[in-house]
């Protein structure tokens, strides 16, 4: 009993568990695989500095990470890969076609404050990334834009979530 324990407690020092707490993805305790994302994987990445501050600042996440402005990192699923055409539209995001759920943008976050947006088709980039959540409000690409490969921590994996 103690061995197993042992290991869960050295891997929660070296920083490969996260809790999530969001709504806009699963609540749960996960494991971080550092191993490069792709179509499908849940992973955990900083946003663009510019909204990493935002998000900083109007409390979307906490001030306690290791992103721009000390900002948490985000979990979230990879949408899109490099090469992938992007159409964002107000009603919603298409990847190469095929509509993302829960992707229309807000006018407003919930607080009534006023969210920027923007329109139009792009391909991916070599080495980016368009990240989305589950939730009709989640802060993700729709917002911030595509994420480089190296803002992305790792891949997360399931240990246990809560339903």
């Amino acid at each position: 009993m103690r061995r197993p324990l042992g290991i869960l407690l050295l891997i929660a020092a070296l920083g490969f568990l996260r809790w999530n707490a969001s709504p806009s993805m699963p609540r749960g305790l996960f494991l971080l695989v550092p191993r490069p994302p792709t179509h499908g994987d849940m992973v955990l990445a900083c946003p663009p500095p510019q909204a990493a501050c935002l998000a900083v600042e109007r409390h979307y996440t906490s001030r306690d990470g290791p992103c721009a402005c000390r900002s948490a990192a985000v979990l979230k699923y990879v949408a899109g890969a490099p090469g992938d055409r992007i159409t964002l539209e107000r009603t919603g995001t298409r990847i190469n076609g095929i509509p993302l759920p829960n992707s229309a943008q807000r006018h407003h976050d919930s607080s009534g404050r006023l969210v920027l947006c923007t329109t139009g088709n792009f391909v991916l980039a070599p080495h980016h990334f368009w990240l989305t959540g589950l939730d009709a409000r989640s802060w993700d690409s729709r917002y911030f834009g595509p994420v480089p490969a190296h803002s992305i921590r790792g891949v997360v994996r399931p240990l246990w979530i809560h339903r």
